[in-house]
């Protein structure tokens, strides 16, 4: 019985000490809103700036924003990308969307934010 209590033991210790020793993995996150937008009712166009920040604890390589324009009682959806965004670095992106002539925009949302980290 004694020849066994000395692994069991050591085992205990070594249990004991590395338990929550293990690497806590990062969490990458992005965030996104926006910042403003400008539709020419004369070409149909609307000038949208998006701000995207890195809040997250990983670098992001590539990233998608939706948006989305509601006009008219009507609404478009579209996107918009980028490439590498460092921890706590923040950009504005400029995106443009046609939508028509003389609309009446009312809003412009974000839909959905996504990230890849490679």
């Amino acid at each position: 019985m004694r020849k066994f209590l000395l692994p069991v033991l050591i085992l205990m210790f070594l249990l004991v000490s590395f338990t929550g020793c293990a690497k806590k993995e990062k969490k990458a996150h992005l965030s996104a809103s926006i910042e403003s937008y400008e539709y020419s009712s004369s070409t149909g166009y609307i000038d949208v700036y998006v701000r995207v920040v890195n809040d997250g604890e990983k670098d992001i390589d590539y990233y998608e924003i939706f948006y989305r324009v509601s006009y008219d009682s009507l609404t478009h959806d579209d996107w918009t990308n980028g490439l590498n965004l460092k921890t706590g670095q923040s950009r504005t992106e400029y995106t443009l969307t046609f939508i028509g002539t003389g609309k009446t925009v009312t809003a412009v949302t974000i839909t959905d934010v996504e990230w890849k980290v490679y």
